[in-house]
């Protein structure tokens, strides 16, 4: 997807192409993600780092306290504290093929959001609501993003060096 360098009447760049590779040794409980800024991300499916399904749901609590941060200072609500815990309910069996699996993501995504200051609740209400309207992760999550994937083949020589 090529990045949109045409300028928006914010003066910041409507369109920009975020970059990430994953990848593996062949180990499949893992793997290893590099970011285009250079920062790198380990994922597994054992126990011994997040999995890319748990990442969705620590995305989505990070997006949210920034968006709530943001949006506090561009309404001017005074925000003191802000906490956000994500909590989904996630069929496995779906990842597994099982036919019986209600879906194979996320079958729904409850956030608790906890924040502090001396507003009025309407205040803070409001706040809430342009964040639900704002956050991009929340908007990945709940629109239909189209995914296009281009498959790649390399060979590679079998085992035993034949």
């Amino acid at each position: 997807m090529p990045t949109d360098t045409s300028e928006s009447t914010s003066g910041t760049q409507p369109n920009v192409l975020l970059s990430v590779v994953a990848g593996s040794d062949g180990a499949a409980a893992g793997a290893e993600v590099r970011f285009a800024s250079g920062r790198r991300w380990a994922f597994a499916s054992d126990g011994t780092a997040p999995s890319p399904v748990e990442a969705v749901l620590a995305s989505l609590a990070a997006c949210q306290v920034i968006t709530y941060h943001y949006w506090a200072a561009r309404l001017g609500i005074a925000l003191e504290r802000c906490s956000v815990r994500a909590e989904g309910i996630f069929d496995p069996r779906g990842f597994q093929g099982d036919p019986a699996a209600l879906s194979i993501g996320y079958q729904s995504v409850q956030l608790v959001v906890t924040i502090g200051g001396p507003e009025a609740p309407e205040r803070y209400e409001e706040l809430g609501d342009s964040v639900d309207r704002h956050c991009p992760v929340h908007s990945s999550l709940t629109a239909a993003t189209p995914i296009e994937r281009q498959l790649c083949l390399e060979q590679v020589a079998p085992l035993g060096g034949h």
